[in-house]
This record gives C-alpha cells, structure tokens and sequence, in this order.
C-alpha cells in the first residue's frame, strides 16, 4: 500500500527433496545446505563440508547458490534453514526461496534456549 505495510509476491508452488535435485541441475539438499555452509561468513569451524567436486564445480557456476551465500552474508542470516526442501518453492520452473529472515539477532530473541535459562 502507499504506507509500505504490505509485501506482495508471488505464490510459490511447494517443493520436495527430489524436486529441489531436479531444479538445482543434480544437486541434492544436502550437498547444498553444505556448500552454503562452507562459503558464508559465520560457518562452523568444526562442521564437516565435504561436497562431492562435481556438485562443488555446478553451485561455484549457479547464480542461485551464488545469489543465496552473498544474501546470507550480507543481511547476517542464519544458514539452517536452507537445508529444508520447506524453505524453498518454484515458480515457473524457478527454484525460489519461501523462508528467510532469521537473523542471528532474531534467532537469539526469539529462539536462542539460553535465554530461558536465566
């Protein structure tokens, strides 16, 4: 609305595991979730992030992973979520992302357990 309240978008059409392979040129899930894992600021030193090379070499040359490791980085995300076939649509034969916005500030608001243990 002219008061910016409102965001509209696009209904994305819901995804699974074998679906997320397709759209991602061979890539599962999981090889994915650990690439991100591995190319964003805040990884975990002490995370495992083998990736096959030839998924490596594919999500070096996709804009998406590209696209999704420099919003990550810049907006300070949390990475969890993108391990989810529940965090990401299509639209129009488009891999898209339908659940973001966790920041590490977020996070410790509202989900951080230590803060309940005060």
């Amino acid at each position: 609305d002219e008061n910016n309240r409102w965001i509209v978008m696009e209904r994305a059409k819901k995804i699974t595991s074998g679906r997320f392979k397709q759209l991602m040129n061979g890539v599962d899930i999981i090889n994915f979730y650990f690439y991100i894992k591995k190319y964003t600021v805040r990884r975990d030193p002490l995370f495992g992030f083998y990736i096959n090379p030839e998924d490596e070499e594919k999500l070096d040359n996709n804009e998406f992973a590209q696209d999704l490791i420099e919003m990550i980085n810049n907006f300070d995300l949390e990475t969890g979520d993108f391990g989810r076939p529940s965090s990401f649509g299509e639209i129009d034969g488009r891999l898209v992302i339908t659940d973001y916005g966790l920041t590490k500030e977020v996070y410790k608001k509202h989900y951080d357990q230590h803060r309940y243990s005060r």
